[in-house]
């Protein structure tokens, strides 16, 4: 008997087997905030400077901020009220504890610590 196993060599244990019910206190922007961003939203193509893509740009703390306060933060990470998901397809997504550390944050009043 012959047995075959096969794994993609991306894949790793939070996307197979997503977090459930996790909880984060005292949220960062510097510690885990900010590599997020710079991860996935202020690259090259994206909302990086000088020009991000339709005129967002989330290289700083202030630029963030201006779309949290206008609530688009949350809507385009989560594809809700008619708002795009973001990072788009050609992207790769969020991780759900990613989300979730920014949901806290926003919940935490996104502070700048």
């Amino acid at each position: 008997m012959m047995l075959n196993l096969a794994s993609c060599s991306n894949d790793n244990k939070e996307d197979l087997f997503p977090p459930l019910g996790i909880v984060f206190e005292d949220v960062s922007y510097a510690t885990d905030i900010l590599p997020i961003i710079n991860t996935n939203c202020a690259v090259p193509g994206c909302h990086a400077a000088p020009n991000g893509v339709a005129g967002v740009v989330l290289g700083n703390y202030t630029q963030l901020k201006a779309i949290v306060d206008e609530e688009q933060l949350i809507n385009v990470i989560n594809n809700t009220n008619n708002f795009s998901l973001m990072p788009p397809s050609s992207f790769s997504v969020l991780s759900d504890s990613s989300i979730v550390l920014i949901q806290q944050w926003v919940l935490e009043g996104a502070q700048n610590n």
